[in-house]
C-alpha cells in the first residue's frame, strides 16, 4: 500500500497547510475569497436584468449578454496580462474598478434610478 492521497493523513495535510512557510499565503487566499464572495457581485449579476430594466434597457437579455461578453473578454485580457503586469497590479486595478462601479450603482439607485445609462455602465 503505497503513499497516495486518501486514507487518514488529514492531520499531516492540515499541518502542511497551516505551516509557517505558507500561513501568510493561505490567509491571503482566504481573505481574497471572502472579499469576492461578500462584495455583492453575485447579487448584482443575479439581479442584472431588473437593474437594466430600471435603467431603461428594453431587452434585459441583450444587456445580460453584453455583460457576460465583457466578463469573458476581460478574463482573457487578464490571463494575457497576468505574467506581464503581475497579479498584485491586476488585483489592485480590478479592486479599484469594482469599487468605482459599486459606487456608481449606488449613485444610480440613490438618484431615483437616473441617469439611465449609469445602470449599464456600472454593470459592464
Amino acid at each position: 500500500s503505497g503513499g497516495g492521497g486518501g486514507g487518514g493523513g488529514g492531520g499531516a495535510s492540515l499541518r502542511l497547510l497551516l505551516g509557517r512557510g505558507v500561513r501568510r499565503q493561505f490567509g491571503l487566499g482566504c481573505a481574497l475569497m471572502f472579499v469576492q464572495q461578500f462584495s455583492g457581485i453575485n447579487a448584482v449579476i443575479f439581479y442584472s436584468a431588473s437593474i437594466l430594466q430600471a435603467g431603461g434597457i428594453d431587452d434585459p437579455n441583450t444587456g445580460g449578454l453584453l455583460i457576460m461578453g465583457v466578463q469573458v473578454v476581460m478574463t482573457a485580457v487578464a490571463v494575457l496580462l497576468m505574467d506581464r503586469a503581475g497579479r498584485r497590479a491586476l488585483l489592485l486595478v480590478s479592486l479599484a474598478g469594482m469599487c468605482f462601479c459599486a459606487a456608481a450603482m449606488g449613485a444610480f439607485h440613490l438618484n431615483a434610478q437616473r441617469p439611465t445609462w449609469l445602470a449599464l455602465a456600472s454593470l459592464v
